[in-house]
């Protein structure tokens, strides 16, 4: 047998001949495919003499064949055969779908096709008569190719669809009951209650059937269908989950808890300490992305981990980080909030912990992010009381910039300053006034508790407002003052009150009268009912006097007893606000508030005080440490010189002596050397052994020359052997 190759450029096939002799010849794959572009353009011309089941042999076999085709001849295909579906079997029809399904084409080239529409019409049409016929092993490789195609008929065709499979699913397997709720899935339809009553019960009766991948797929589908699934069928459903534990994969099982997660649905705390030990040991050798995925679903479970588990979380995730993507960064970190995790202090967890949040924010770096990701990532790390690196904090807000603040979730938007404030990052005016123009723009649709969030962060920022601006958002949040708490009304005022005392004096007749009217009235006629807590009870009544508001002493009264409740304790703040308030209104600041007040300056005189002292005491240490580390420096920086200068004193004797030799020969030669010997013995190895062996090679040659060729063969031994003594 030899090896033939093909002539083709590019083919690489071979095969063998029963030849003796070398020869040429055009290998079977490539003869294949000249073979089939010549029929495919023949069939091109023939296509109107063919019936129905001839169009469907064609496209089959080129599904079969893997055969790549282009889309001017499948339009043609399309085309024509459109008007032959009428003709077909339920079973030529199923082979139809599939088949465009398995061309060597992508679905987009499929459905460009401007055929398409008008085929898909076609073949529904001639469907739907024979869903009586049909079985349902076909019906469902239908609704599988039609979700593949993207496709979606009318509500009502795929109504009669379920309706005719209905009867059918005893004769459907585990893989086909899954296929066909993952079909209703994607096509984004809800059968009717009466369909899935039956489809549970079906499912129910062949669940020890279901393999981990069957009943990861079907919980993946019946999540779609939340509102029809009962929590029965679920206990049922984790149950027998649970019994086959042993023989799930870590992608079977992260897909049956992504799914739980979705819907929302707590199975237990037995049944989720079972799945995390048996998750457990297989984490390190899963990639990044089912880690993600099964720590986001316990954590949606409502799972409480033992450390453990997130110590190995962390060590099998934090070498495959870099291959997350924005998908896994977010359920990483949402799962880890969840938990609320925190390391011990000072242990080889916080080292890993440490280590494993620096390779996180490396990885978030290299991909991008959506808006309502980079909210996701930033409200995770707040959570966590992680200070991200401030280069992956720059990346997040660029990514946040660039796609628009009106994408992210209107329920993240108000918090997203306070959220950046808590991760060290401190934006800058156009980032803030972005912000505020996006709070404009979902103003209506927010509540009243975002409403005084987004306000306070913005009074923070120390934001100066355009008139329109200031104008549409107080008029926004008037039109629904009744909504607010006093606690949120307290907030309001004191953020309004911050933000109009910014603008030029020319505007200062912002906010109206009415208006701090209302908001007024909002938080002190609350006050008897004891809801407001040390900071809104300064901050209200700042707020609202600083406006022009004026209670009365009725309302003064109630005030200082909800603040006698308290037992005047007011922060600092808050404190410095009431006493303001009391002497802008010219009443008399009570005698409590002021001690209070004035223990807190005073405690905080004794903390300033403290810090200065352990300040001072450190650096005191420190400059200790320094001296005698320079002492040390020092001494050694002098021992060094004593012990270059005794080297280069050692190094001029030997010179010296080697200098000397000559003039001192004796009649036996010996005397040098042996001086010479004694002498750099007596050097103790004070000189590096390279300079020793170098200067005693050169003694040696200088006494070997000095010897006289003439001299007498005793002489010359009595040379050799001082030599040797050397």
């Amino acid at each position: 047998f030899v090896v033939c190759w093909c002539l083709d450029d590019g083919c690489r096939n071979v095969q063998l001949t029963d030849a003796f002799d070398y020869r040429i010849a055009g290998c079977p794959a490539c003869a294949l495919q000249t073979l089939l572009r010549e029929l495919l353009i023949a069939s091109e011309d023939k296509m109107g003499l063919m019936a129905g089941p001839e169009f469907v042999y064609i496209i089959a076999a080129l599904a079969k064949l893997k055969a790549s085709t282009d889309q001017a001849w499948l339009n043609g295909w399309l085309a024509m055969s459109r008007h032959k579906l009428a003709g077909l079997t339920p079973a030529q029809l199923a082979m139809c779908a599939r088949a465009l399904c398995r061309l060597d084409m992508q679905l987009g080239d499929v459905k460009g096709c401007i055929a398409f529409p008008a085929w898909m019409h076609n073949f529904l049409a001639a469907l739907r008569p024979r869903l009586a016929a049909a079985s349902a092993y076909d019906i469902t490789k239908i609704l599988k190719c039609l979700a593949d195609l993207g496709y979606k008929p009318t509500r009502q065709t795929l109504t009669e669809i379920a309706d005719a499979v209905e009867t059918k699913l005893s004769s459907l397997d585990s893989i086909n009951l899954t296929m066909l709720m993952g079909a209703f899935s994607a096509l984004k339809y809800e059968p009717e209650p009466s369909f899935m009553r039956a489809f549970y019960a079906e499912v129910y009766e062949k669940l020890p059937l279901f393999d981990d991948q069957d009943l990861a797929q079907a919980l993946c589908a019946f999540s779609q269908m939340r509102r029809l699934m009962t929590d029965g069928f679920l206990t049922g459903f984790l149950q027998e989950v649970a019994a086959k534990l042993p023989t799930f994969s870590t992608p079977a099982l992260a897909s049956v808890l992504l799914a739980l997660g979705q819907i929302g649905y707590k199975p237990g705390k037995e049944w989720t300490q079972q799945v995390a030990t048996h998750l457990q040991d297989r984490l390190w050798r899963s990639n990044v992305h089912w880690i993600a995925t099964a720590t986001w679903g316990l954590a949606m479970c409502g799972h409480t981990p033992e450390p453990s588990f997130v110590e190995m979380m962390l060590a099998g995730s934090a070498v495959k980080l870099h291959k997350m993507d924005a998908g896994d960064a977010v359920m990483l970190v949402q799962a880890l909030a969840k938990f609320g995790y925190q390391p011990p202090q000072g242990s080889s967890v916080q080292q890993l912990w440490l280590k494993w949040c620096e390779r996180y924010c490396f990885a978030l770096d290299t991909f991008g992010l959506q808006p309502r990701q980079v909210v996701a990532v930033l409200q995770g790390f707040a959570e966590l009381n992680v200070t991200p690196d401030p280069q992956a904090v720059d990346h997040l807000v660029l990514q946040l910039v660039a796609g628009g603040f009106q994408h992210a979730p209107v329920r993240d938007i108000p918090h997203l300053l306070d959220v950046l404030i808590k991760a060290d990052y401190q934006p800058g005016p156009e980032f803030v006034k972005s912000y505020a123009q996006c709070i404009r723009l979902v103003s209506t649709t927010l509540s009243a508790d975002q409403l005084s969030g987004s306000m306070r962060c913005l009074a923070v920022q120390r934001f100066t407002p355009s008139v329109p601006w200031l104008v549409h958002i107080l008029a926004v949040i008037h039109s629904r003052v009744a909504d607010f708490t006093p606690k949120q009304a307290a907030q309001m005022l004191w953020a309004t009150c911050k933000i109009c005392k910014r603008m030029p004096r020319k505007q200062s007749k912002f906010p109206s009268e009415k208006w701090v009217a209302d908001f007024s009235r909002q938080y002190w006629d609350m006050i008897p009912q004891g809801v407001l807590n040390a900071e809104s009870l300064g901050e209200g009544a700042w707020g609202s006097v600083m406006m022009g508001y004026r209670p009365g002493d009725a309302e003064w009264q109630a005030w200082e007893a909800a603040a006698a409740k308290l037992a005047w304790k007011l922060p600092f703040g808050p404190g410095r606000h009431a006493i303001e308030a009391y002497r802008r209104a010219r009443r008399k600041v009570p005698a409590q508030l002021l001690d209070h007040f004035q223990n807190e300056i005073d405690g905080w005189k004794v903390k300033h005080e403290a810090e200065v002292a352990a300040a001072q005491a450190a650096r005191q240490e420190a400059a200790m440490q320094l001296a005698q580390q320079q002492r040390r420096a020092a001494a050694a920086a002098q021992a060094i010189a004593q012990h270059q200068a005794a080297s280069q004193q050692m190094l001029e004797q030997v010179q010296q002596a080697l200098n000397e030799s000559p003039q001192q020969q004796q009649p036996g030669g010996a005397a040098a050397p042996v001086a010479v010997f004694k002498f750099v013995k007596g050097m103790k190895g004070r000189t590096k052994r390279g300079t020793k062996a170098v200067n005693h090679t050169q003694a040696e040659r200088l006494l070997l020359q000095q010897q006289p060729p003439s001299s007498s063969s005793g002489s010359y031994s009595n040379s050799s052997s001082s030599v040797e003594a050397a």
